[in-house]
């Protein structure tokens, strides 16, 4: 996904494209999966620039999508 965003040019392709796919996938049955997508969180969150995004429920999905990551490894550890 970084990549993804760093090629494609950023906030526009995240919102028109990737921002659906994500949605899907750190969302997952699979933990492989969601862990495979957290480990690129920060990278996608230094790629679009969540500071200059003009709606403020586009900073809250990053929010959101941390909280359920968090929830992954309070699970692992328990």
């Amino acid at each position: 996904m970084p990549c993804a965003i760093l090629v494609n040019g950023g906030q526009k392709f995240w919102l028109d494209h990737l921002k659906s796919i994500y949605d899907l996938l750190y969302k997952d049955i699979l933990i492989n999966v969601r862990t495979a997508m957290s480990s690129g969180f920060i990278e996608v969150i230094n790629h679009l620039d969540i500071d200059k995004m003009e709606k403020e429920e586009d900073q809250e999905y990053f929010v959101t999508v941390l909280n359920h990551y968090l929830k992954d490894s309070d699970e692992k550890i328990s």
